[in-house]
């Protein structure tokens, strides 16, 4: 099983699933990297609010990601599977491997650059 924090679907056993929250993730993942550029240029101070903005935005995406992957293991994995973003189990005969892949690190290296970028605003 793969989880990207930029692909809508998830494939498990064959079967596609669509969840919501991934959908969700990508919308505010594109709309903090617009906010972002667009805090790139124009006046110091609304380019400042802009940053922070846009970085709050990639921590709640990467929040709501986290969040929803863990429902996708309790909901549809393993029922008692322990709250963990990188877990490792066999069931039914499969192996699943779960862990956070480049997206999320990219995300969380986007607010931290932001949140930055707002104190040279």
């Amino acid at each position: 099983m793969n989880v990207y924090l930029y692909s809508p679907n998830v494939s498990m056993h064959d079967v596609q699933l669509t969840n919501s929250w991934v959908w969700l993730v990508f919308v505010l993942v594109v709309t903090c990297g617009l906010l972002g550029l667009a805090g790139s240029v124009g006046e110091k101070e609304i380019n400042q609010k802009l940053l922070i903005g846009s970085g709050l935005l990639a921590l709640l995406s990467l929040a709501i990601f986290v969040g929803g992957v863990q429902l996708l293991i309790i909901g549809n994995l393993v029922m008692g599977a322990p709250l963990a973003v990188y877990y490792s189990t066999s069931y039914d005969g499969f192996s699943y491997v779960l862990y956070l892949s480049y997206g999320f690190w990219l995300a969380l290296a986007a607010a931290i650059l932001m949140f930055f970028a707002s104190t040279k605003a």
